[in-house]
């Protein structure tokens, strides 16, 4: 389905959803890409390290703890949406849907 769309809206509020693969579609296939992140108190994932073979100890960012960087850098992405309350994302969504229309 995302391969006829003429757009992407997607909420990302949530890591490890499987929206990745949507995204990775519409990116491939030129689809821009309109993207709501919010911040719920109860989405965040906790900070990470990891250790190299070198043993040297690096920290995993997560865009803010919500959107992995790898998904906030793809460049189908036009606009993103940063809300609070479901009626700021629906409201977000609508402005950023005028764009294009």
């Amino acid at each position: 389905m995302v391969e006829e769309a003429d757009l992407v809206i997607a909420d990302a509020s949530f890591p490890s959803t499987g929206l990745g693969i949507e995204l990775q579609i519409a990116e491939g296939s030129g689809i821009p890409v309109i993207m709501l992140v919010g911040d719920l108190g109860i989405n965040r994932v906790k900070g990470a390290q990891y250790q190299n073979p070198n043993r040297e100890y690096h920290d995993l960012q997560i865009g803010k703890g919500i959107v992995s960087l790898m998904a906030l850098g793809l460049p189908a992405i036009r606009k993103i949406v940063t809300y609070n309350t479901f009626s700021e994302a629906i409201q977000g969504a609508v402005e950023a849907v005028r764009l294009y229309c």
